[in-house]
């Protein structure tokens, strides 16, 4: 569930995106809800004496035809009414995307503010001044993150300074005006800073693929810069040894012009020509390392390491923008990225003969000629940048699933980045869309590294990416965002409780992470290992008195909060004695005789505040 994993605002610790570092939700006393429990509504006086058999009757007929005269509730599930204000949550968004290059793809605000808050220190008053001036700058920064899309921490960060200054009291002014700016000179890191929503995938996926680039390709241009330095030398060795190079114009423009005066260029060149001290290249092998040159020329800007810079394409044998939401182009592009690797797999060990002069023309052109994909080793074949598609929900549905599918069983390099918005889809009463259990089909292809998470978890979004990267194979990558259309809650919220409840686990599949399918899988936030999480939910009951009741989040509380689903839900009457209704969890428990004398239903705290149950259709 959400419940607080660290301290209240003022104690958390730091929070980073690395695996062990980012809580859920850290949630201040105000939201969560200290001053405000929800409260059990006094059930009204009955103007006639309940007819037990008609109320069984009516949630008997709810129950089993979903007919009910009672309107339905707009309320959320009673665990997650202490998260109504979402600006007062300390949770891991917004995130600020590092330039590209940096050490972090990603962190987010909250570890920013707790990482300046642990550098600048201080005890005390000081100390605790500090702190309550910084979560103070983090609401608003939070805020204005939702308002102003897109823009950087540092422009963020003045206007949310200068509107807490500015509307501050002067006797405490000049220390919030200090104590804001030199937190502001602390800042080690600046860049986009994103809310949490729809776009989450492809830019948290990009500002990984930024920072990993360098590093991966760092180990081919230490492989390919010394084959063109050598085949460089074998051509420059060549030439000092022609009839061109050993010429008086070269070996004076080789010497330099100081020396001019004190020797005789012409007799040096008639004594080299007499000497024949080396034989040229033949012509053959001449004109096949001046291929090989060009070849690993064209091709070495590839593993520049800005290379996936948006301007850095000009000149590359294929593009290295991101596709989105279409699969034969991005086949396409890798069909064309396999053949430039066959190119520089084959211009590499050319190369490497040709300089130890083993190159055998007899044993070696007829190899070469033959050259293909399948001779290129895993590391080849993952030499360069990885084509990337992006996919959102709506455009694989309506693209060609049959293609993403071809795509992923072929083993080729490709990383496939699909943004879902929608876990019921719009025939509710139907199975999940197909594409929301696409990460489970994934499975069965065996070696596809897959990635289910949703957009609430940046820290193992960020690592799963690495890891995804890091595979010699196809990944797909599928996070829940929570941006739906039909949900009542914020999107973090809802990607959250899609997780929590288990509609939408994270789990990460690595077919190179050992032999058997159990080494393979690792769900990747087993957090409460009980078939659903449960929390106490405190409350005041009818008579004024305050109570705690234990509740478990499941499905149904994650599908009450879908518009589309509220006539599935129907409020029972305050005060209902009905045996019928039982909470979910206990539903699932009962056996079919108990189960066909039980009706589902859960607990919800209406927009007022009220606490009540509602029976599930």
């Amino acid at each position: 569930m959400l419940r607080p994993e660290g301290k209240s605002a003022p104690e958390t610790q730091a929070e980073s995106l690395d695996a062990a570092g980012a809580t859920r939700a850290a949630v201040t006393p105000a939201a969560a809800g200290a001053d405000r429990l929800p409260f059990e509504p006094a059930a009204p006086e009955p103007a006639a004496p309940v007819d037990a058999a008609a109320l069984a009757r009516e949630l008997e007929r709810f129950y089993r035809r979903g007919q009910s005269d009672a309107p339905p509730t707009e309320g959320w599930p009673a665990l997650l009414d202490p998260y109504r204000e979402l600006t007062r949550v300390r949770h891991p968004y917004p995130l600020c995307l590092a330039e590209a290059g940096g050490p972090e793809p990603a962190v987010a605000l909250t570890a920013l503010i707790d990482r300046v808050i642990d550098e600048l220190g201080g005890d005390g008053d000081a100390g605790e001044r500090l702190r309550r001036h910084l979560y103070r700058l983090e609401a608003q920064l939070r805020v204005l993150s939702e308002e102003r899309p897109g823009e950087r921490l540092s422009a963020l960060w003045q206007r949310a300074a200068a509107g807490l200054i500015a509307a501050s009291k002067a006797d405490k002014r000049g220390a919030l005006e200090q104590n804001l700016a030199a937190a502001r000179d602390a800042l080690a890191i600046d860049g986009e800073l994103t809310a949490c929503g729809a776009a989450v995938p492809r830019r948290l996926f990009a500002a990984t693929l930024a920072a990993w680039w360098p590093e991966h390709s760092a180990r081919w241009r230490e492989r390919f810069d010394p084959l063109i330095v050598g085949l460089e030398n074998v051509l420059r060795a060549d030439f000092d040894h022609s009839r061109e190079g050993r010429s008086s114009d070269h070996l004076r423009g080789t010497v330099g012009e100081p020396a001019d005066a004190e020797m005789d260029f012409d007799k040096m060149s008639d004594l080299l020509d007499r000497a024949h001290l080396a034989e040229p290249l033949p012509g053959a092998r001449r004109q096949r390392i001046e291929r090989t040159l060009a070849t690993l020329r064209t091709l070495r800007p590839l593993f520049e390491p800005d290379a996936l810079a948006p301007a850095g394409e000009a000149g590359l044998p294929f593009p290295l923008t991101a596709l989105e939401d279409d699969c034969e182009t991005a086949a396409a592009s890798q069909r064309r990225r396999l053949a430039a690797m066959v190119d520089l797999a084959r211009a590499a060990r050319v190369a490497e003969l040709e300089i130890a002069n083993r190159y055998r023309p007899d044993v070696h052109d007829r190899r070469f000629e033959a050259f293909a994909v399948n001779d290129l080793s895993v590391e080849e074949l993952n030499a360069g940048p990885p084509p990337v598609l992006l996919l959102t929900q709506a455009g694989l549905a309506d693209g060609n699933a049959q293609a993403l599918l071809k795509l992923l069983a072929g083993g080729r390099p490709l990383k496939v980045v699909l943004a879902l918005d929608d876990l019921v889809g719009a025939e509710v009463s139907r199975a999940p869309p197909w594409e929301a259990r696409l990460a489970l089909l994934a499975l069965g292809l065996n070696d596809v590294f897959v990635l289910q998470c949703p957009v609430s978890r940046p820290d193992l979004l960020a690592s799963g990416f690495r890891t995804g990267l890091d595979y010699p194979g196809p990944a797909l990558l599928v996070i829940y965002t929570g941006a739906g259309a039909h949900s009542r809650l914020p999107p973090y919220l809802d990607a959250a409780a899609a997780a929590d409840c288990r509609a939408f686990p994270a789990f990460q599949f690595d077919p190179g992470a050992g032999a058997t399918q159990a080494e393979r899988i690792a769900l990747l936030d087993p957090a409460d290992p009980a078939t659903w999480p449960r929390e106490a939910l405190r409350y005041r009951s009818a008579d004024g008195a305050e109570r705690e009741l234990e509740v478990a989040f499941t499905p149904a509380d994650f599908l009450y909060c879908d518009r589309r689903l509220s006539s599935a839900f129907a409020p029972l009457p305050a005060g209902c004695e009905s045996p019928l209704p039982v909470a979910v969890d206990e539903f699932f428990e009962l056996d079919a005789e108990q189960a066909a004398l039980a009706i589902p239903a859960l607990r919800v705290v209406a927009p007022g505040g009220e606490l009540v149950r509602v029976a599930a259709s």
